[in-house]
């Protein structure tokens, strides 16, 4: 999993965000998966340990589940203690993992899961729920209703390239209707083109006339690199 250095500017202004919110439960989840989701779980929770905050990610997402390098730990449930004594200890940030979740019905209670919440945030500063994508519904998601007594922030991640405006008003619809009040939107660029062939083919239409001012541009674009490769 390749993460985002914690000291980029955007992951900055989204922990910035958490903290003027006083947010500690944090839900973050994509429209219909593959949209770096667990990537921000990971790259948010990094910075958040960099400010000292303990950190726990709660892995909700049975479509893709996180890969841990620590033990795969004991099986848990959100109705007794286990949620506690089960943790997945890693280095400044733990983990739970819906892969070893006892019991999924407890799961459907909000008030199940506002209790279990409030007892981890006595261990932890901040809880991050990597949850399932809102437009996907299957048997063994958590229901995002579960979730909104204990959420108090929503980072939802657009794809741009990927997901389209009514993917996005589905999803923001289905969340609103779901109880989750505080929601932000996580831009994520991967999935669109270069910039570099955009930037040849814009100066392949529009300077057509202009030959020498064109190639010299366009030989300049291609000692630029980093302009071929996604961000």
């Amino acid at each position: 999993m390749k993460l985002i250095p914690h000291e980029y500017q955007e992951i900055e202004e989204v922990c910035s965000e958490i903290g003027k919110l006083k947010a500690r439960c944090l839900l973050v989840c994509s429209m219909t998966g593959k949209a770096g989701v667990t990537t921000l779980c990971h790259s948010v929770a990094a910075r958040l340990k960099a400010k000292r905050s303990k950190v726990l990610i709660l892995d909700l997402n049975p479509i893709s589940q996180h890969k841990f390098e620590v033990s795969e730990g004991e099986p848990w449930c959100f109705s007794d203690i286990t949620c506690q004594l089960n943790v997945i200890p890693g280095e400044g940030i733990d983990y739970l993992s819906i892969s070893q979740l006892r019991d999924l019905e407890p799961a459907k209670n909000q008030q199940v899961i506002r209790d279990a919440i409030e007892r981890l945030q006595v261990e932890y500063d901040i809880i991050i729920l990597d949850m399932s994508p809102v437009l996907k519904v299957n048997r063994g998601n958590i229901p995002f209703q579960s979730l909104s007594l204990s959420v108090d922030l929503c980072l939802l991640t657009v794809a741009l390239g990927q997901d389209d405006e009514e993917a996005l008003g589905n999803s923001l619809q289905a969340l609103e209707h779901a109880g989750i009040k505080q929601i932000q939107l996580v831009v994520n660029q991967c999935f669109q083109p270069p910039l570099g062939g955009l930037l040849i083919s814009t100066i392949d239409t529009k300077l057509r006339n202009y030959p020498r001012l064109s190639r010299k541009l366009k030989q300049w674009i291609n000692t630029q690199r980093w302009l071929f490769h996604a961000h």
